[in-house]
């Protein structure tokens, strides 16, 4: 099973400094993770030096608040096209139905961001354990 079977929408989504990339999720499908851990596939597509930033994860699946379920930071800094892939920890949303992920760009630094982005390759299985 790969990415394309978790997300219901989202893959290739863009992620800007103003506009997050918003996936919908299907929790029966990613159910099936083990420890309720999938792999977030990231892209950058451009990167400032001078723009330094995190990604924040958020979920909010149907009937539930919106809550941050991962922060992830790219050490060394990211160049464009070198995708990385990160761990999230879907395990306290139900299995069933539908969850929104909402990915963000955080400024680290004092400066807003005005010219990072980041592509989203997908949500898929760790092919290892971690």
């Amino acid at each position: 099973m790969g990415a394309n079977d978790l997300l219901l929408a989202g893959r290739d989504a863009r992620v800007e400094a103003n506009a997050p990339a918003v996936l919908t999720l299907d929790l029966a499908r990613a159910a099936r993770a083990p420890s309720g851990i999938l792999e977030l596939a990231l892209t950058p597509e451009r990167v400032a030096k001078n723009e330094p930033f995190l990604v924040s994860v958020m979920a909010e699946a149907e009937g539930s608040a919106p809550r941050e379920i991962g922060s992830l930071a790219f050490f060394p800094p990211p160049r464009p096209g070198d995708t990385r892939q990160f761990l999230i920890d879907i395990s306290e949303l139900p299995d069933t139905g539908r969850a929104k992920l909402v990915i963000r760009l955080v400024p680290a630094g004092r400066e807003p961001l005005t010219q990072t982005r980041l592509r989203v390759n997908g949500i898929n299985f760790p092919e290892r354990a971690h």
